[in-house]
């Protein structure tokens, strides 16, 4: 009776393992490192579970700023680590990175199981990007992943002790059978994760602990950001609010700056100067220039009326002012 008990407990911890709640996000990142804390392994996978993008990392100088920037370039913000197992990298990765990126905990058990059973892996692949992809279906579709493996493989050896290992797996592929029949358990409900963009900080903390909404951002502040888009007019950037806000190509430096991209980089961490706040629009404006240009309310328009008046007199006449518009233009396609 006492070891059909401890059958019986045995099971349901195995059952509540492949009953785990699918997460449902647009994209999911995964980080996983070797077991000689060398290298780690990178990956994002969509809501499917299909393969985005991965990456292999050396763990060496500042590594955790290379992380940043992968899942910055692939616009996601929840990455997968492991349980326990992941230990002083994790930990590192956390306090670099955890005002920025949300780390989701998944069990780590028999990964490297799990590893050798991705779908489409090659001889070629590296061992620490399969195991990143693994880790990060386990969250996706746990039931799955989880069923794959022996049962015995994903239990801690502390409930399974003293039990006849044969006698065990013999119980627990039964009840794999048995729950991977049951039609409810492809109905499990999932749990929804928000659509968090890139950039936008989830649960992990904040890049300025003191601005919790656009109402604390004043004209002037220096804040921290994070570089989560570049465009032909400048560079979007996270400053841990909802809100991105954005420095001008006009405002990235203290010279003539042609393509944003020669300043900032994606993913780059900056100190910026609030030079606007539209409180009505929810548009923040910042700089990086030496001595911004603050300005309140709405940003200052040139007057035509400022212009040198020998300037004004070189475009009187219609024909002048229309060729001088074709000359600006011409310019512009240049």
């Amino acid at each position: 009776k006492v070891l059909d008990e401890r059958l019986k407990n045995i099971g349901n911890s195995y059952l509540d393992v492949l009953k785990t709640p699918p997460i449902k996000v647009p994209k999911l990142g995964s980080f996983c490192h070797s077991e000689s804390g060398e290298v780690a392994g990178m990956a994002v996978i969509n809501e499917k579970g299909k393969v985005i993008a991965t990456q292999a990392l050396d763990l060496e100088d500042s590594w955790w700023e290379r992380v940043r920037v992968f899942f910055v370039e692939q616009k996601t913000s929840y990455v997968a680590v492991p349980a326990k197992s992941g230990g002083d990298l994790v930990e590192s990765l956390r306090n670099n990175e955890g005002n920025f990126l949300a780390f989701i905990p998944v069990k780590a058990d028999a990964l490297s199981e799990s590893a050798a059973f991705v779908e489409g892996r090659s001889e070629g692949d590296r061992a620490e990007i399969c195991a990143a992809i693994a880790l990060a279906r386990r969250l996706i579709n746990p039931m799955r992943e989880y069923s794959q493996l022996s049962p015995a493989l994903i239990l801690p050896e502390r409930i399974t002790d003293g039990i006849d290992r044969d006698e065990l797996g013999r119980y627990l592929e039964e009840q794999k059978g048995l729950a991977l029949m049951d039609p409810s358990l492809e109905r499990i409900p999932a749990r929804v994760l928000p659509a968090v963009p890139a950039g936008h900080v989830t649960s992990g903390g904040r890049l300025n602990p003191t601005v919790k909404s656009i109402e604390d951002v004043k004209v002037g502040m220096t804040l921290k950001g994070i570089v989560i888009n570049l465009t032909k007019f400048g560079a979007f950037v996270n400053i841990g609010l909802s809100q991105e806000a954005l420095i001008h190509v006009s405002e990235m430096s203290d010279t003539f700056v042609n393509d944003p991209a020669e300043i900032v980089t994606l993913g780059q961490q900056v100190e910026v100067t609030v030079v606007n706040v539209d409180m009505e629009k929810g548009r923040i404006s910042l700089s990086l220039r030496t001595n911004p240009r603050i300005f309140e309310g709405k940003p200052p328009r040139p007057r035509f009326d400022d212009r040198k008046k020998g300037r004004d007199e070189k475009y009187q006449s219609p024909a002048l002012r229309s060729q001088a518009l074709k000359d600006l233009e011409n310019l512009f396609k240049k």
